[in-house]
Formats: C-alpha cells, structure tokens, sequence
C-alpha cells in the first residue's frame, strides 16, 4: 500500500487538513509544499510579524559556476535553446538537490545560481555525526558532479563551504507576501567558508572542523590558516567506535519541502501543547520520549498546522506570478522563460545596534509599498556581513507592464529616498538592469523555487556594490525607460568582476514632475474612432439616468481593458457626452501612487460633490447638511474623518448633544454611513451625477467601500476604467462587491477596428495622409491598440523610416498615400475654450515636419527623385498666406517591407499577453502553436488542466478585446457586409453551424487578428511546451482524421490495423477447443463465437447470406474512396506540421507514407512521389540526429516500404516496368529471394509445400506479427499480382506459399490473411486440390466470422470474389444451397457497399441457380439489378449477359423482364460488331442459342438455323458451369431439329445429325464430371436421344435416373421438365386411375408443370 510508506506524523497532519493520507494523491498543498523550506512549512503561522527563532545548524553553501555563459549560450539557440537550458539548469541542479535531500538535509533558499542547505541538529551529540554525513554528501557531490559537462562545451563547477552553528530565521512581511531572513554566525561563517572556494573544493569553516573527527579525511590548510580543504575520506578499519550516537535524527523531514520526501519517520521539534506553539529545540527536554509521549507531540503539531491554515499561510511565502499557475492547474514549465525583465538589486548597510527584527520589518514594509504600486515583485531577501540585499523583479508574467524600466528606475529612487529616512539605515545602494534574462522553476521536484538566472542579474549586483549610495542602472535601461535626459547622470565606468563591456553607467535621479499627481482625464482634440458599442451603452445609462424617476433601473459601467488600449480618449468621449446632456459630471485619473493613499478618491468625490451642490468646502458651516446629518444620528461621527470631509471637531460639537458619544474612530461603517449620507443629500440638490474614473486599478481600497455605497444611490452613474487583473483578482473585498453587484455591468473592450487605424495616425502625428504601405504594417503589427500604434510611429520617426512633410493645402501626393474621413481628423470646435495645458499634447517627436518647398528648391537629384517617386503634384495658387498640410511619407531608399519589428513592440505584447488572465493567456499561448486559423474545440482540446466553461468565457473575452475573430469575418460567402462599413461588427460569428447549435455566441472557427501577437506567444513557449501542445494537436487532428478513416481500409493508407486484443480473444478460446491445431483454430473460434453470440444449431459456418449479417455490421461507408481521401488530404499537411515540430520521426514518416498512400489511391501521384522523397529525407535525418545503424532492420522495413509504395504510384501512372523494379528492390531489402531457373524453382515449390502442410498441423502457440512480417506480406501481394498479369504461374505458385506461410501460426491482421487464403484458393483450384480447397473456403469464412469486428471494405470485396468462387464451384458440385447462399453474399455485399462492379459475374450464375430452384420472384430482382447495373455502367457484355438471362427465363417460366423482340434486336446489333467472336464469347453464345431455342419452340425452323449456325464461331473456353449450360442449350436444339428431321430428312442425313449431336452429348459426358449441377440435364438429354432412336426401354431408365438426381440436388425445374417429358413420352402406358391418389398428384403435377412453361420435346413431327 502506497500510504504505508508514507511518515505517521505527514498523515497525521494531511488527515488533520482534511486531505488524502497518501501525499502522492494530488493536492493543492502537494503543489505548494516544494516552493518552501521545511522551516517555513513547520513555523508558527500565527504569531505576529517580525518575529525570530534560533536553531543549532549544519550549514552547506552551494555556489554554481557556468550558468550565466549557459544562459547566453542557450538563449542564442532561439526556439529550442530555453528548453534545453531548463533542462540543464534542473539536471544539475536537481541531482545536486537529490543529493541534500538524501542525506536528511534541506534547502533553505536558492539563491539564483546558488544554494544554502541546511541540517537541524537536536542535541550536541548530534553535531558530530550530522556533520561527518553532511561532509560525505558534499564530497559525494563533488565527485559526480564537481565538473559537468554539457551538451554545447560549457563545464558546470560547483564549490561548496560547510559550517556549524546557531541560526536564527526572521519571518517578516504582511497579510499580502512575506519572506524569511536568515541571519547568525553560522550563515556568516558558510558565507566565508564559500569565499575560500574554488571550483571543485569542500571548504570547512574553523569552527566546524574542530567538531570533526580529524583524522578520517585527507585535508588541505588554506591560506588563512584557518579554512580546511578537504580532499576526501580516508578509509579506515571498522572500530565500531564513534557510531553508538550515530541516527538518522529525522530532523531533515521537518525541513523538507515536499512532505512526501522522506521514507523515514522524522523526529519533530517538541510541541508545547498549552500554546499550540512549535518549541524551539534548543528548549527542548532531553529524555527519550516515550509512545504515548511521541503520540500526544503528533497531535499537537497535527493541532498548530490545523490552526494556523497551512495551506494559506504557505501561499504568502510563493511569488505571485508561480501562484497563478498554481491555482489555475496549469504546469510549472509555462513559467520558464526567457524574458526581458528589468532587475532591482537594493543593499542596505544597517546599524547594528537596532533591533534587528523591527527594523527588518520596517524595511520590508517600504520596499513593499513602492514595489506593488510600480507593479514589481519580491523575488529574495538576503543578509550577509555586507549588509541586506533585496530582489526585485520587474516584468514578471501577470505583472508586465509597457513601462516596465521606467518604473524600476523610478520604484528604486523612491525606495532610496524612503528608506534612507529609516532609523537604523545607514547607506542604501540600489542597482538597475534590463535584459533577456532566464525566468522560472528551478531545483528539484521536491524542493524547487522561482529564480531568476543571467549575466544581467549578476550586473545588477556588481552596480549595487560598486557604486554605493546611489541608483546606478545600465545603458539599456536608460534607453528603453525613455525618461527625460536630465534625470541622469553618467557615473565612471568602473572594473567590475565577471563583466566586460559594460557600457555607459548612469546615476538616475527623480525630478519633481515625474512625482506630481495628475489626476484629471485629459482632453483630446480629435473625434473617438470606434467603440460604438461602448458609446452606446453609456447613452443608454444616460438615458435611464435621467428617467429614474419613471421607474429606470441605471447600471453602473466598468470597461475592462489592458494599458494604451483607448479607456482614457473613451471617457473622456463620455464625459463630453454627459456634459451635452446637462449633468454633473466628476472626473478622476487615479495614479499609482494613490493606492496607498487612504481615501485620496473618496476626498476627491465628497469635494467636488459638495461644491457641485453648492455647499462650501467647510461643511460644518452648512446647516442643511448639519441638519441632515443630525436626523440619521450621525453628528458624533464627524470627527470618524476630519481628513475626508475637511471638518473641525470643535466647529460641530455645538450642535452634539450631551448625551451623543463620540464616535469610535475605528467604527467603519458609521464613517461609511455618514458619507453616504452626505453624499445623497448632494446628489438630490441638482442634477443627476455623472461619477468617470480613469485607472480604477488604483483606487485605494477604503475608497472602494464609498464606491460600493455610492453604487447603492439612486440618481448617480459611475463609469469606471480598468485592467482585466483587478477584476479578476480584486485588491479587497469591497472592490469584490462592487463587481459582484447587479446594478454593476463588466465590459470588455479590446482595440479599435483596423478601418480607423489610418485616422487614428493621422490624429497622432496631425498629418493628414499617410502612405498606403503604412497602413498596412499598422494593421499588422499594432493589433488595433492606439498605444502601439503611437509606438510604432515614435519609433520609425527616431530612425529616420518615416518623415512629415509640410506643403501648402491643395498639393498631394496622389499615388502612394491614403486618406481618412475627413470628419476624423477634423478638431472637436467646442473645446477651444479650455487651456491648451489640459489637452492630451503631441509627441514631441512629431513636431518637427520637413517643408515640401525645400525639396522642390533643393538642386540634389535625390530630392527632386524623390518627390517624383512620389507622385507629388504641387498646385499655385494666387492666395498668399494659404494654410499649410502636413503629410507623412516613408522617407527615401526605405522598403516598408524591410522595416524590422521593433523591440519596444515586443515589449508591449508581452505586456498585453501578460496583462491577460491566466486561462485567456493559456488559450492565446496555445492558439499560437496552431496557426494563424483554428477550430474552437481544438483548442479546448489541448489545453491543459482548464475548465470548459472557464475556457468559453475566456474565447468571448478574446474576440471583444480583439486577440481573436470570427475566421469567417471577410469571407463573401457567409458574410454580406465588407470590413469597411459601419454595420462590420467583430463581434458577430459568420461560420456555418446547425439551427440547433447551442451557443451562437461562441465562434467554431477563429484567428488571429495580429500575426506578430501569434509569433511572440509561440516564442514565449518552452522548445518542451511546444512539442506538447503540437503532440496534443496532432493527437486531435488524429482522431479528427479517424472519422475519415474509417471509410478508408486501413491497409490503402498504410496504417496498422485497428487495436484489438486478439491474443487475449486467443487465449479464452482456447480454452474451448477441441484442437489446437493451426489449422482448426479458425473453425473452432468461429464455432466458438457463434455458440457465445446464440447461433441457432442448424447455421453452419458455409451459410454465408445467413452470417452476413454479422460480417457487414462494422461497414458502413458514407463516401467514396476518393472523396474520403480527398477530405484527408488538408488535415495530413495540419499533421505533419505538427508532427514536424514534434520532432518525433516515426510519426512524420508515418503521417508522409499515409498521405503517399492516399494520393495513390486518388491517382495523384505526382504528389505520392513527392511525399515519398519528403519520408526519405526524414529517414536519413533521423539516421543523422539519432545515431542510428544503417543496418538496423527497422530501417530495411521503411526502405522497402518506401520502394514498394514507389512502386505502386508508377504502376497507377502506367510504369509498369519501373513499377516492378521497385517492388522487386523492395522484397530484396526484406530478404524475399526470387528463384531462378526451373530447378530452384521447382525444388522450391515442393519445400514450401511440404513446409506449409508441416505449420498446419503444428500445434504450438501463435507467434506476434512483426514490422517486418507485415511488410513482407504487403510485397508478396505486390508481386503476385505482377505475377498474376506476366502469367507467370509457378512464381504465382511460390508466392501464394510464401503469403501463406506468413499468415499461418501468426497473429496477423485480418487483410493479410484474407489475401493470402484468396490466392491459395485460386492455387489449390486451378491445380486441382479440392480437399485443400474446401478446407481453406471453410477457415477463410470461419476466421471472417470469428474477426468480423477487424473487417474493411475492400476485404467484404475480396470475400465476396471468393464466394463468387464458391458459387460457381458449389454449382459445379450440385450443391445448389451452398450456390444460393454464397451468391447472395456476394449480391448483398455489393449492394451494401455500392459496388456492383463485383456483382457483375455473378449475376449470371444466381440468375440460373434461382432458375433451377423455381425461385421467379428473386430471380427477377437479381434481372433488375443486371439491368440498373447496366444503365450506370453501359457494358456490352453486361447487356449480353441480361438478355440472355432474360430469354432463358422466358424459355424456362413463359415469363420475361423484357420482350422477346427487344432481345432480338439488341442480339442483331451485338453480332453486327467487329468484335462479336473475339470478347467475351460466353453471354454472346449463349444470348443466340436461347434465340435458336425460342424460334425451335415455336416451329420457325428457319430462323433457328441462322441463330443456331453461329456456333461454329464461338468457342466455350474452359469447362465451366456456364459452358456446359451452353453446351446443353444447343445439345437441346439439335435433338429437337433431329426430332423433325426424322420424316422431313433423308436418313443419311438424320444420321449425320444424329452422330453430330451424340459427340456432343460425349463431350457434355465428360464435362458433368466436374460440373455435377447439370448431370440432370445431361441424362434428361440422353434419354431424349434414346427416345428418338427408339429405344425406350434406356430412355425411361435414363429419364428416371435424371429425375432422382434433380432431386437430390433440389433442381426443381429439371425435376418439373423431366416429369413433363416422361408423362408426354411414356405416359400411354401408365395406368391411371380417378381414385389413386398417386396418379391426382402426378396430373396436377403435370398440369402446374406445363403452365410454368415447360416445352416438350417431341418424339416426331406434328
């Protein structure tokens, strides 16, 4: 049992949290467990911050060298080189964190390339032998990975310092993220242990080697005298001393970070029960404890983790960016990345005589404040000797921002500026960064944490103590942060370890502006582009706003957006709209650092409502609102909130009444109550209130509960902007009500349409046309969000792409630019009255225009080509002084095509893709790796661990934010309206779906509506993440293509057969056989199977029509074989892209054969060619990445399936020749020797023969089909058909041997198999094996039965050509049943699978047997499908075949499908042809015996005789049932010609003819030997010649003996002929009498007889 073996007190403590016992069940604590130290996981979770314990420790610091190289080295490799470097970064890290773990130790804290590992020692005589264990795991790892080398020539070293002693740990932080310090001799001893290091090197500090036991290790003393290197252990004689106190203590367990780690009860800290409080060690008591004492300490931990929520408490010690991962299910390896991130190192020197703890905390508070209101995260705390370090990063995913450097830069300035105000700091030194850099998990599973890894962040740490006192960043950060130039100063470049080339070093200072609060909305001088909906959804609360008296109901608004997306220019639209409609309107832009100013919004709206009331600031000298305060009892809470409402305590406390107390300041909701109060009363004194605020985001979270109050009043409308991150996650619960609330609506909005996209750059440069190329690379590339648009300008401008001319208004360019709406560029009138100071001002960038005149006067060729190239047209005019236009144009020699993307784009789509949610940037990351277009339900389909209706709601978010769009949008054929009107709606699905579709809300088929946004989310993905999520969709494309598939037999596209477990089906039926025999197995199986399906006793396996049933169950084919692979053929290219990235070789060999093959199958073979060159260049790829050997048999396997598959595609092209060579080279490279000479051939023969019978018979287990064996069998089927059309009988002969020997004893599939029983029972037919043959007929059937699930469609077509056979040779045996039942098969299968192309030759011979059977009403069916058949497939012989059929039925019954002279006429027509001797001779001899037989009957001898002559012109062939049936049709007309000649003829020529007639009954002699249906008809015949020559006696005895075996064949029409004849012949001397019954029936017998049509044959002429 798994839970056994998991530690009590892990059980205890995971039943305490109502989790499964076993930890290996999946958990949320499971999941957080591995990002902590077991010290966090076992701390005190309760007690209040800062607080500290102490433990005695073994102290293990491991520094790692190399990976800031790999780093650089991986991240240069671009798409696979992040995954490698996770990889590598894991492996090293990983075995060197398996190696702590084993030996009981913990990690405390990885420190980006580093790692601090810790043992917690119990007792003093512990230290020893913890200590020896801990030098043996260091010099262990030393030893296996001391040098590692990897996969691209960089050698990773680890050096590792020990030391001994006590440490004490410091949690701080708050209710949001905390951390933990670890400070005391033993972290500063380890820390100098490590200084000493070199690569290689365990280094002992003094203190910790006077506790080892000296003399068992080899030892070097360092320079200092003091540090010891130690080299290794000696080996010394077992004394048995020194162990007795020697234990696994348990003490790492407590540590560990995954709870399941440890295989070993751990031994925890003592508990003091009374305070439900972890003890310290070193107060522990000594004693051994006893099992109810060891019990009672279990339950009290199990009772501290139960208070303190284990699993809450451990979530504020895991980054946030790692936690949504986490609570969204998602893989921890989505985090690993690499990512421009802008690194904050921050080292405090601290006076040391401060309490430690208090001002840590102190500290923590301020850093914390400035980082999340500048959306940075805390990544580390650290101190050492040299003082604390903080890490901070900025660009994390979920906390990217566009301004990612500018806040970093402006965070730690403000963090200096604060922190140096600190009592207790005495220098604080801060270093800025900005690069490409390794984000992500690192470590083991068990214990792993969120690190950050490169060149980068060690130049961060080398500026933090190189230039201390100040906020030094690098050149990079300097450019990308775009702040002004006069906020930094360039410092001297100093020397720094480890770096070269640092370029330019810079001091950034804050100046006042960039700290000024702006909190108004800006006006815009321009219309609103777009955003109709939003538009009209305000007007529509407007409208409810001022009619809320008539009962409205207003819903307040939030429009959800990420950064630079429009909300600003959007509000302030509706703000001018609210002002049209003559309502108060107040308005704010809430800045980062308002967050954490208490109430700043709630100030701000009380003031401004009060004055639009007309109170003044001074409420308290207001009596109306005193007065209205006073009735709800609120006057003594005035004093709640002096700062708010700007009042004085002494100016009310005339009007408090003696008995009204004072409000407690702590009382919320009475100082909630008083402003809402006073806020109503402001609210109905004038008009209704318009509330719009910018950067709802970062509203503090008290003004969030006036915000939810004011929601609840009547007579206002709040309109709030914000990013999608506060509404999903918001900052308090009154931010959570709010958005809850139904009065509340939550818009999505996402970029403004492509259509505005050259208005809005008109707009933002003031131009007034742009070029057309221009156009195009904005909808490209901005995504349709105005911010990146501006960007994207900003910087084609800095590099000189792009320039503004200026020209007098009337001149254009008219051939390379385009212009918007004119009404979009034309500035708001109205607004010219505000202060130029308040309106959103143009980029600098953009002022500066170059005068068109100037080009035109300048003398350079350049210029004036230029203008030329331009198609600039210069207009005079005689107006002086006339207004200037300013255009942009891309400036010259520049190719738009060329212009590369810029970084600062990149930037901003991280930031977008970041500022999503988590599930939205999952879909998005996923969607990415499928192509510009996909199916919704295939993104759902590979999305990892994600809710579907989380997922549902997230695609509808994605389309109204514009990531996503209907892929039908611009498609003509499904949507009426051009992206161009105003009706275009992005919004709206076009695909085609059912009435019945559940959610018409939801789009079935999407892109992209940005390509560059695809190509950046697909960068962000893992090499690892990439080949799972396109393994994932080429799963679904599979399953997608099996729906197709299965109208496709498995075998035609070259793919296995269907999975069915056929050794286990062998296994249980064996059981139940009499014989294990090779060949009884498929009888006794199919017996087997009819017994457990409930067979009625009578069906036997040959009644085929009974059982088919049950064979045709599975085949049901919906389209043709064309059609069918034609629908494959787009998903075979999805697959193989996918498959390609994969990386995988079989599957692209696998996917590039199946689409070969299908091309094959449509005849394309040129595409089947080119297919099979693409798998031949996989192949040797494959042989190349993977080392393989050439001689490998798996790669013979694929050669030659390749050579045979070439071979197929030239014979279908008509390269027989070549078609053969191919298939021969194939079956050489599968070791298939083809015999030469008659000898070998011969000698060959016999072997296999002998061999086969030998495997029949042989009674051992069935072996598994191979690769191989398969393969082998594919190529004998090639070449016998080869065979089969050279005539080449005894290599036929060889092959059928050979695909049989394949197939016996073998679990093959059921194709093969199938094939082979065909050609071996065409062998044993055509060389006379009749034994062998029914034998095979009857294991063929059986195996069909006992497999019939594992049936294809072309196999039902290879059965029915051998139940065709089997009819035929059931005819030819008289075994008419057997005849019936098979031919039936044959028309059934035919029928069901529409193709009668296999009916056509056995139509003829149901036709007769129905005829012999007296059967008329199926008879005349199988005629009307000869004649539908011949209707869809005009075919001479067909045609033939029917009307002789039709005249047989006329002959036989004197009925007809067609008239006599139809038949007749097509006849005439037929022998007219050039070609009436030489095709098909059979249907054609017998259409004109019957026509001879029909003028015979009715006495029209003459033409008889021009009918009759053209059978000396035809030749039977071979001897056949429809040859002799012929033959007996024209015996038949010479007897009855001989009949009438007997007086109309000389004798010498009624002996002629009579000796002509008696050979040709000779010859029919022979012939019913081996077709035994017609010996009837032959004897019958006989006895008309012996009646004709008199001789009645033999006649009789011959008619008689027709008779019996007419019946014992159940030949129910020779049975009524014979009797007919007899009665006619011999029926004078039967003596019949009215009273015997005998002779009523045999007159009845007669009389149906002869009204079915039976002719006599007459003894002589009427």
């Amino acid at each position: 049992m798994p839970g056994k073996r998991v530690p009590k007190i892990i059980r205890l403590i995971r039943q305490a949290k109502g989790l499964n016992a076993d930890p290996d069940d999946d958990s949320l604590l499971d999941k957080l467990t591995p990002h902590v130290p077991g010290i966090v996981t076992f701390a005190d979770h309760n007690r209040k911050l800062p607080w500290s314990t102490e433990y005695s420790t073994v102290l293990v610091f491991a520094d790692v060298s190399g990976f800031t190289a790999l780093c650089e080295c991986y991240s240069a490799m671009q798409d696979s080189g992040i995954d490698k470097l996770t990889k590598t970064l894991n492996g090293y890290l990983g075995a060197i964190v398996e190696n702590l773990l084993s030996s009981e130790g913990d990690v405390l804290k990885f420190a980006g390339d580093a790692i601090l590992a810790v043992w917690r020692v119990n007792s003093e005589t512990e230290m020893t032998p913890i200590l020896e264990k801990v030098i043996a795991c260091c010099l262990d790892i030393q030893k296996e990975y001391g040098e590692w080398q990897t996969d691209i020539g960089i050698t990773l070293t680890v050096k590792m310092g020990i030391s001994t002693g006590p440490m004490k740990v410091t949690f701080l932080g708050n209710n949001e993220f905390r951390v933990y310090v670890e400070t005391g001799k033993a972290v500063s001893d380890v820390n100098v242990a490590e200084s000493f290091c070199q690569s290689g090197y365990v280094v002992v500090s003094p203190d910790a080697w006077s506790l080892c036991k000296q003399e068992k290790y080899e030892t070097e003393v360092l320079h200092d005298e003091k540090h010891i290197h130690i080299l290794s252990e000696k080996i010394l004689p077992a004394t048995g001393t020194g162990k007795k106190h020697f234990r696994k203590v348990g003490h790492a367990a407590m540590f560990t970070s995954k709870l399941t780690f440890s295989s070993t009860e751990p031994t925890m800290s003592p508990v003091d029960t009374e305070s439900n409080a972890l003890v310290p060690p070193d107060l522990a008591p000594e004693p051994t404890p006893s099992k109810s004492s060891k019990l009672s300490k279990l339950r009290g931990i199990v009772k501290t983790v139960t208070d303190m929520k284990l699993d809450e408490a451990l979530r504020l010690f895991i980054l946030p960016p790692v936690l949504r991962k986490i609570d969204d299910f998602q893989p921890l390896e989505y985090l690993s990345e690499m990512r421009q991130v802008s690194i904050v190192f921050i080292n405090l020197v601290l006076n040391k005589d401060e309490n430690e703890g208090e001002l840590l905390q102190k500290i923590f508070g301020a850093v914390y404040i400035q980082i999340k209101a500048l959306h940075g995260c805390l990544n580390k705390v650290f101190l050492f000797d040299k003082g604390c370090t903080f890490l901070v990063i900025f660009g994390l995913p979920g906390f990217k921002h566009e301004q990612d450097c500018a806040h970093a830069l402006m965070c730690s300035y403000r963090m200096k500026e604060t922190l140096c105000d600190v009592t207790g700091v005495l220098h604080v030194s801060i270093g800025v960064t900005t690069g490409t850099t390794f984000c992500g998990v690192v470590g083991h599973s068990k214990r792993h944490e969120y690190s950050v890894i490169g060149r980068r962040v060690n130049f961060a740490a080398r500026l933090m103590m190189h230039y201390p006192d100040k906020v030094a960043c690098d050149d990079r950060t300097f450019q990308l942060s775009r702040l002004p130039a006069h906020n930094f100063d360039v410092l001297i470049t100093k020397r720094m370890k480890g770096l070269r080339n640092v370029g330019i070093i810079r001091e950034f200072k804050e100046s006042a502006e960039l700290g000024v609060s702006v909190n108004s909305i800006p006006y815009f001088q321009y219309p609103l582009l777009g955003c109709r909906k939003e538009v009209e959804m305000f007007e529509e609360q407007v409208k409810n706003l001022k009619n809320e008296d008539d009962g409205k109901k207003v819903r307040h608004l939030v429009y959800v957006g990420a950064s630079g997306i429009g909300k600003t220019r959007l509000l302030d639209h509706l703000i001018v709209g609210a002002e049209h409609q003559d309502l108060r309107v107040i308005s704010c832009a809430v800045q980062m650092n308002d967050r954490f100013n208490s109430n700043f919004l709630t100030r701000h709206i009380m003031r401004m409502l009060i004055s639009s009331a007309g109170f003044s600031p001074h409420i308290d000298r207001e009596p109306e609102i005193i007065e209205k305060v006073a009735s709800k009892g609120l006057l003594g809470s005035f004093g709640l909130m002096p700062h708010v409402l700007g009042t004085q305590l002494s100016k009310v406390s005339m009007y408090i009444k003696p008995d009204e107390v004072m409000g407690n300041p702590d009382d919320l909701s009475k100082a909630n109550e008083l402003i809402g109060t006073i806020a109503e009363l402001c609210i109905h004194k004038s008009t209704p209130v318009v509330i719009i605020l910018d950067d709802a985001h970062n509203i503090d979270q008290e003004s969030w509960t006036t915000l939810f109050y004011l929601s609840q009043l009547t007579h206002i409308l709040l309109v709030l902007s914000i990013r999608p991150k506060a509404v999903d996650e918001p900052s308090c619960p009154a931010a959570a009500n709010f958005f809850d609330s139904r009065n509340v609506y939550i818009e999505d909005i996402g970029g403004i349409e492509s259509k505005y996209l050259t208005a809005l750059a008109c707009q933002l440069m003031e131009v007034v046309r742009i070029p057309n190329a221009l156009e195009r690379l904005l909808k490209e590339r901005c995504h349709g969000v105005p911010y990146w648009c501006e960007q994207v300008l900003i910087d084609m401008v800095e590099k000189k792409q792009l320039m503004i001319l200026e020209t007098e208004e009337g001149s254009h360019i008219e051939e390379s630019t385009i212009a918007p709406n004119a009404n979009h560029i034309k500035r708001i009138q109205h607004r010219a009255e505000h202060p130029a100071a308040e309106f959103k001002q143009l980029n600098d960038i953009f002022i500066t225009a170059t005068s068109i005149e100037s080009l035109m006067d300048s003398k350079e060729p350049t210029s004036a080509n230029f203008l030329k190239d331009l198609g600039y047209i210069h207009k005079e005019t005689e107006h002086k002084g006339i207004s200037k236009q300013r255009i942009a144009v891309f400036s010259p020699h520049v190719n738009p095509v060329d212009i590369p993307i810029p970084d600062i784009m990149k930037n901003l789509i991280t930031a977008k893709i970041d500022s999503m949610r988590a599930t939205e940037q999952l879909i998005v990351k996923c969607a990415s790796v499928l192509g510009e277009t996909f199916p919704r339900d295939m993104i759902e389909s590979i999305l990892p661990n994600v809710n579907r209706i989380k997922a549902r709601k997230s695609f509808k978010v994605l389309r109204k934010t514009g990531i996503f769009e209907c892929a039908n949008l611009h498609n003509p054929l499904y949507n009426k309206f051009s992206k161009d009107d105003e009706e275009y709606d992005i919004m709206e699905c076009y695909c085609p779906r059912d009435d019945e579709h559940i959610d018409k809300s939801l789009c079935n088929l999407m892109k992209f509506t940005n390509l560059i946004l695809m190509e950046t989310c697909y960068k962000i993905l893992m090499e690892s993440q990439r080949k799972t999520l396109h393994a994932s969709a080429a799963n679904y494309l599979e399953k997608k293509a099996d729906q197709i598939r299965k109208d496709i037999p498995y075998h035609m596209l070259e793919r296995p057969p269907p999975k069915f477990n056929q050794e286990e089906k062998d296994r249980n039926h064996s059981r139940r056989r009499s014989s294990n025999r090779v060949e009884d197995i498929a009888i006794a199986d199919a017996e087997s199977y009819m017994r457990v399906r409930g067979r009625r006793k009578g069906i036997q396996i040959q009644d085929v029509s009974v059982l088919l049933p049950t064979l045709m169950k599975s085949i049901k084919s919906e389209r043709t074989l064309d059609e069918a692979c034609e629908g494959l053929m787009p998903i075979y290219s999805q697959i193989y892209h996918h498959r390609k990235a994969t990386q995988n070789y079989m599957n692209i060999i696998d996917i590039l054969v199946e689409e070969a093959a299908a091309s094959i199958v449509m005849k394309q073979t040129s595409n089947a060619m080119m297919k099979l060159e693409d798998a031949e260049e996989v192949i040797n790829e494959m042989i190349d990445k993977e080392k393989k050997d050439e001689e490998d048999e798996e790669l013979y396997v694929l050669y030659a399936k390749l050579a045979r598959l070439t071979g197929k595609a030239l014979y279908v092209s008509g390269e027989k020749e070549d078609a053969l060579l191919y298939t021969r080279h194939a079956a050489k490279l599968l070791k298939i020797a083809e015999p030469e000479g008659y000898c070998n051939t011969h000698a060959r023969y016999y072997f296999l023969w002998i061999f086969l019978k030998f495997l029949r018979i042989s009674t051992k287990p069935r072996k598994p089909s191979t690769d191989k064996t398969v393969e082998q069998g594919y190529c004998l089927s090639e070449l016998y058909e080869f065979e089969k059309e050279n005539n080449e009988e005894w290599k036929m002969s060889i092959n059928s041997f050979r695909q049989m020997i394949k197939i016996t004893g073998r679990f093959s599939n059921l194709h093969q198999m199938i094939r082979a029983y065909k050609v071996m029972i065409e062998f044993c037919g055509k060389y006379n094996h009749p034994k062998m043959k029914g034998k095979l007929e009857k294991e063929f059937l059986a195996s069909c039965l006992a497999r019939n699930e594992e049936l294809q469609a072309d196999d039902l077509v290879t059965m029915s050509e051998v139940c065709a056979d089997i009819c035929l040779t059931s005819l030819q045996k008289g075994d008419i049943t057997r005849a019936i039942s098979s031919g039936t098969a044959v028309v059934e299968i035919g029928d069901s699978m529409k193709q009668t192309d296999i009916n056509r030759t056995v139509y003829p011979l149901m036709a007769l047997t129905l005829l012999f059977t007296d059967k008329k009403t199926p008879c005349l069916d199988i005629m009307q499908k000869m004649k539908s058949y011949n209707k869809k497939k005009y075919s001479t012989v067909g045609q033939a075949w029917y009307h002789a059929i039709n005249m047989e039925v006329m002959l036989s019954w004197n009925i007809s499908q067609e008239p006599f002279d139809d038949s007749l006429d097509f006849a005439t027509y037929l022998m007219s042809k050039a070609d009436a001797v030489y095709n098909e001779m059979l249907p054609r001899y017998m259409l004109t015996m019957s026509i001879a037989m029909w003028y015979c009957r009715h006495d029209q001898w003459s033409s008889a005789q021009i009918w009759f002559d053209y059978w000396e012109v035809f030749d039977l062939g071979e001897i056949n049932f429809l040859s002799v049936y012929v033959l007996a049709r024209k015996i038949e007309i010479m007897l009855m010609s001989l009949s009438i000649s007997k007086i109309t003829k000389p004798k010498f020529l009624w002996k002629q003819l009579e000796t002509a007639a008696s050979e040709d009954l000779k010859k029919m002699s022979g012939a019913v030997k081996k077709v035994v249906t017609l010996k009837p008809r032959y004897h019958h015949l006989n006895a008309y010649l012996l009646a004709l020559k008199q001789k009645y006696c033999w006649s009789e005895f011959t008619t008689i003996r027709a008779l019996k075996l007419a019946k014992k064949q159940g030949n129910k029409l020779e049975c009524g002929w014979i009797k007919h004849n007899r009665h006619h012949w011999f029926g004078r001397r039967a003596q019949i009498r009215e009273d015997n019954r005998a002779a009523a029936e045999w007159y009845k017998l007669f009389s149906s007889s002869y009204q079915q049509g039976f002719c006599t044959w007459p003894l002589v002429a009427n």
